[in-house]
């Protein structure tokens, strides 16, 4: 269920030409997905990650759910070593 709707939500961004715009409904939908759906999160963030980093990073610094933080600081130093570090400070 989650993979359609993210599939459609990335679908429906190539349309659009502003960042924000492009990729802010994908990040709000992956903000409220629990720790059960850590790697749909992971898979669906890929792509965001190429778009806009500093976007994608809001993707793991929401409030409504904490998400398992080895598991992300080890995802995202497999990005880029900067950005575990950066969010090991967030922490």
């Amino acid at each position: 269920m989650h993979a359609k709707a993210l599939a459609l939500l990335r679908q429906l961004s190539e349309k659009e030409t502003d960042m924000e715009d492009k990729l802010s409904a994908s990040i709000s939908y992956l903000q409220k997905l629990g720790p059960e759906y850590i790697n749909q999160v992971f898979e669906s963030s890929r792509w965001i990650f190429e778009q806009d980093r500093d976007m994608a990073f809001q993707i793991f610094t929401s409030v409504d759910i904490e998400l398992p933080r080895t598991q992300v600081t080890d995802y995202l130093s497999k990005i880029d070593p900067a950005l575990s570090a950066r969010y090991i400070e967030y922490l």
